[in-house]
């Protein structure tokens, strides 16, 4: 090849995936906060404000009675009452920290723009300051870990690229829940934890502990995967021993420094929240919607409560039904783990401690939360508490794939490229609205209701809306309502604005354009270049 007359080999493999990555989290950037993030910035807001956290006063009694006996009771919960009196969100603070310092600037910002209503200005401001570059960092550390992991620039490149837009990970970054925050501090532990033993300066270590220290008060199921992490560090360190005798615990005295004073910054904030150094939110709120005087007249919860389940509905429920399987919402995950258990002679020892540790925090996740009423996560695109392991797992089993294929006959590259296709699309059909639209009651769900194939229902309704809407098609009171809510749920870009909304509209699918004929051509070309470079 000629180096001049290919633009491909002018620019280096990272300038590619800050492009398309670039191009591909503006597509999938939702616009404003969505889910629990807007009452996670109240909490961010009050923490430098000294302002309430929760203002308004809940449910009325006749809302409240519109649900079923067993969920009232977790409908009128209010908020949890701290040590000054006032209510609080019952979340951990570990996503509004992050969003402190967009908050401030979005309040500074806000005068300039008074004609604007301040919260509907705050929940895009805020977004877009803080989500928009902490999406595209986490483009940039699966090419990191992958080059850590030993995989060449271009794979990693490549790799790092279908990965974002071929799992979940593509609909982690749109809803910007916290796990798209714990998915990025993971990453980068595990990172720095490679760099570390790599360059033998314990700062990386550090660097380490505190992002898992950072994810345990994001959420505190997160020490599960923080478990894993120490392992991998521990895994580490001995692979690193068969090369060099003189191995130092440095690395773990500092790992445990870093993750210590993030968790003593956690326990320091609830204090002053809550007044208890060792109150851990969820079961402070569990407490009190137990024994809260003005939830004495609504139906008490079960004494078992939220471990309520049979021990295989979570298990069956996370591996095999159609609403929640992860292997229907990441179709690469099973012929990524068959590739990588025959391939698993020739992957290289930090890959398979990588795979390993990640797949520990899978099998937790399901046997833990196995009994647990919330499971399922709904409403969420998937089974929302697995996917972070799904995600960490597919970084290297998507290069592993992606190299397979390269090495493989035209029939096995041909059969890949469209599973990547089946991939993508799936993944796009996850953000065209909201994953509330498929599901429904969010407590005491039965077991049946999820073997309804949801990802069928969203081909469905985005069908019944475009033909709806834009082919004249004639709609009696029920389709009219259901249009109604279809464009209420609606969660691209574009109409996320009331103004402009044309203008930004245009904007978007120009972008999409780009990125669709930008990718296609990048993974043609770098494909071409790793069987030159690689393979020969």
């Amino acid at each position: 090849m000629r180096r001049g007359n290919n633009l491909f080999l002018r620019f280096p493999p990272v300038f590619w995936v800050v492009l398309i990555g670039l191009l591909w989290v503006t597509v999938d950037f939702p616009g404003r906060l969505g889910g629990d993030s807007p009452a996670r910035l109240k909490i961010a807001h009050a923490l430098w404000t000294g302002e309430e956290e929760v203002t308004d006063g809940g449910l009325t009694q006749d809302e409240i009675k519109k649900f079923r006996p067993e969920e009232q009771r977790l409908r009128g919960f209010k908020g949890v009452l701290g040590k000054d009196g006032k209510l609080h969100y019952g979340y951990e603070v570990g996503q509004a920290l992050i969003m402190i310092p967009a908050d401030w600037l979005a309040t500074k910002l806000y005068r300039f723009f008074p004609k604007q209503d301040e919260w509907y200005f705050k929940r895009h401001a805020v977004s877009f300051f803080t989500f928009f570059p902490l999406s595209l960092l986490i483009i940039l550390s699966c090419y990191w870990l992958l080059l850590r992991l030993g995989f060449s620039r271009n794979l990693s490149a490549l790799s790092s690229i279908i990965w974002l837009i071929c799992t979940t990970a593509f609909n982690s970054i749109h809803n910007q829940q916290r796990e798209n925050q714990i998915l990025l501090l993971m990453m980068l532990g595990y990172l720095s934890i490679l760099l570390c033993l790599s360059q033998k300066k314990q700062i990386f270590a550090l660097l380490s502990g505190t992002c898992a220290g950072f994810a345990f008060i994001m959420r505190s199921d997160a020490i599960l995967h923080v478990f894993c992490l120490f392992i991998f560090l521990f895994g580490s360190i001995f692979l690193s021993k068969e090369a060099d005798k003189r191995v130092s615990p440095k690395p773990i005295i500092f790992w445990v420094m870093g993750f210590s004073l993030m968790f003593f910054l956690g326990r320091t904030i609830e204090y002053f929240r809550f007044g208890g150094f060792w109150d851990f939110v969820p079961a402070l709120a569990m407490k009190q919607i137990r024994t809260a005087e003005y939830l004495s007249s609504l139906p008490q919860l079960p004494d078992n409560y939220p471990f309520i389940n049979p021990f295989y509905m979570g298990i069956v429920g996370a591996l095999l039904t159609p609403a929640k399987s992860i292997f229907i919402y990441d179709p690469l995950l099973l012929p990524g783990l068959l590739i990588g258990i025959f391939a698993w002679r020739k992957i290289f020892p930090a890959v398979k401690l990588f795979i390993a540790c990640a797949s520990l925090s899978l099998i937790m996740f399901i046997i833990v939360l196995a009994k647990f009423d919330f499971w399922h996560g709904d409403p969420a695109w998937g089974v929302r508490y697995h996917l972070i392991s799904v995600q960490l797992m597919l970084i290297p089993l998507t290069a592993i794939l992606i190299k397979k294929m390269i090495m493989a006959s035209k029939k096995i590259c041909m059969l890949v490229c469209l599973l990547l296709v089946l991939a993508f699309c799936i993944q796009f059909l996850s953000i065209v609205f909201r994953p509330s639209l498929e599901s429904h009651r969010i407590y005491y769900a039965t077991f049946k209701r999820f073997f309804d194939f949801r990802i069928a229902e969203r081909i469905d309704n985005i069908c019944f809306l475009v033909h709806s809407k834009y082919l004249g098609k004639e709609l009696d009171k029920a389709d009219q309502k259901r249009m109604d809510v279809l464009i209420e749920k609606l969660n691209l870009l574009p109409f996320c604005f009331g103004r402009k909304r044309l203008f930004v509209f245009y904007l978007w699918i120009s972008v999409l354009f780009t990125a669709l004929l930008i990718t296609p051509w990048f993974v043609k070309k770098a494909m071409q270049e790793i069987r030159e470079k690689e393979f020969g």
